[in-house]
């Protein structure tokens, strides 16, 4: 089919530049876009022609069905994809040289496409490295943006001709994150490599007492860097060009058993009585405190044993394994169902709650991957998907009914994974249901993720207004914010 007028604006916006980031909203076409950037290689006369695609774990496959799926055959034909994802690195690097001699010697286009995770090893990294690519795509470019990512930083130095970023979330938590997509699509040129005097140029930050931290607490001069970035950038959001279905979220609160609660409470005691100390309220003080609450309120704790250092995991209770039951004998028993979850434990619990509840489980997962299983199935199956997993990149239009029993810290995360099954392909009110256990974390969670506020600065200011109210009622005074 014929290329979508916005697509085909994309497409003309990535063959004028050498660096160019289309935010394309989820199920606009972005994938499109960079497939018939490929064919254009097809018909080009360069002397050598290979693309080289990042993208999640997930996605990776998907890649090479969607460069099947576009491209006339003898077009096709001219291509060559290496997008193995489920053997080992070395094995997958392997099959990358073989593939890569293979279409020098016939003049083909050798389309490499590998998870951002795998560039942590080490021969993978030499080898990437050693080529001159025609092509570097960032698919779900978001992963790269953390300026100290040793991942960012090495795909930024990768030697290319053209370098695209492809995402739907290009800011998922604030203006700073341009800088590392940005970084990666110059080539750390053009000012793009030292990100202190950016934050200092862009963010407004408030010094945390004697501390030395400093607390940003608002941006500036975003004009300019509306300015800076416009020529890199062709954005198209999905509410202007796609006619969708609504959505419906529903919040499902439950309250813990005494066994979950004193071991929540437990954790929080500690934070507080760590914070009383004087010790700073910083993120490393505090989102390892606050995973663990997130783990007793799905029912399991993962502890350490202080002599063998070994670890296991304590279930504490069921309680959210309950309400999923729950929920799943309101839904048509042959009506699919998503679930999405943050920990092994959660996908566990769910798999027991599918069984509780009469329906058969599928997982999407660092450890298992069932997609293609649930999508041909024809029944009321439910998948348990890893937020980290699948978040980003598929398509769950399968289903109209979706639970979060629990997510991570990460906004653009979130947002992604909305949009797995409300895109195109969807033609029901695709309806969300959040699991949250009352008077915890999960509540926070819930309310940040609803204003679309920075979850991590969210926890630490919970953590900090509590420790305020603490050390004041401890000196007989409640504060003015809690008077009410």
């Amino acid at each position: 089919p014929p290329l979508w007028p916005h697509q085909q604006e994309g497409l003309d916006h990535v063959r004028e530049l050498r660096g160019a980031f289309c935010a394309m909203g989820c199920g606009t076409g972005k994938t499109r876009v960079i497939v018939e950037r490929i064919a254009d290689l097809v018909r080009s006369n360069l002397e050598r022609r290979c693309v080289l695609i990042f993208c999640p774990k997930a996605v990776v496959d998907t890649w090479s069905g969607q460069i099947d799926e576009w491209l006339e055959p003898d077009v096709r034909d001219q291509i060559l994809v290496t997008a193995a994802r489920k053997s080992s690195i070395t094995k997958r690097l392997a099959t990358i040289r073989k593939d890569n001699v293979t279409t020098l010697r016939d003049g083909r286009v050798h389309v490499v496409v590998i998870n951002y995770e795998s560039t942590r090893n080490e021969d993978l990294r030499r080898w990437l490295m050693s080529q001159t690519w025609s092509l570097v795509v960032c698919d779900e470019s978001q992963s790269i943006k953390a300026h100290n990512s040793k991942q960012s930083k090495f795909i930024a130095k990768i030697d290319a001709l053209q370098r695209v970023c492809l995402t739907g979330t290009p800011t998922p938590h604030s203006p700073l994150d341009h800088f590392g997509q940005m970084r990666f699509l110059t080539g750390g040129g053009q000012g793009w490599t030292r990100f202190v005097p950016f934050r200092s140029r862009y963010a407004i930050e408030v010094q945390l007492g004697g501390s030395g931290i400093k607390k940003i607490t608002g941006f500036r001069n975003l004009d300019e860097l509306e300015r800076k970035l416009a020529p890199y950038f062709y954005q198209v959001k999905a509410s202007d060009v796609l006619d969708l279905p609504g959505v419906e979220h529903v919040r499902r609160s439950v309250e813990l058993s005494s066994k979950e609660r004193k071991a929540y409470d437990g954790v929080m005691n500690e934070l507080f009585t760590l914070a009383d100390s004087g010790v700073p309220i910083v993120a490393s003080n505090v989102l390892d405190r606050l995973l663990k609450c997130q783990q007793i309120t799905g029912g399991g704790v993962k502890v350490t044993d202080e002599v063998t250092r070994d670890e296991r995991r304590v279930v504490l209770g069921h309680t959210k394994r309950e309400e999923l039951v729950q929920i799943l004998s309101e839904i048509p028993e042959d009506e699919p169902v998503a679930v999405f979850a943050r920990f092994r434990h959660d996908l566990d619990e769910i798999a027991a709650a599918a069984s509780d509840a009469g329906r058969g489980v599928l997982e999407l997962s660092g450890r298992r991957d069932d997609l293609a299983t649930w999508k041909e199935a024809s029944g009321g199956e439910v998948l348990a998907v890893q937020i980290q997993s699948g978040g980003a990149g598929i398509a769950l239009t399968r289903s109209a009914r979706v639970v979060y029993w629990s997510v991570g810290f990460s906004l653009g995360d979130y947002e992604q994974s909305l949009a797995r099954a409300h895109r195109p392909g969807q033609t029901r009110v695709v309806q969300y249901f959040h699991l949250t256990a009352r008077d915890t974390i999960d509540e926070l969670i819930y309310r940040a993720l609803s204003a679309r506020r920075d979850l991590v600065e969210e926890s630490l200011q919970h953590v900090r207004d509590h420790s305020e109210r603490r050390r004041s009622l401890t000196r007989g005074a409640v504060p003015e914010a809690h008077r009410a």
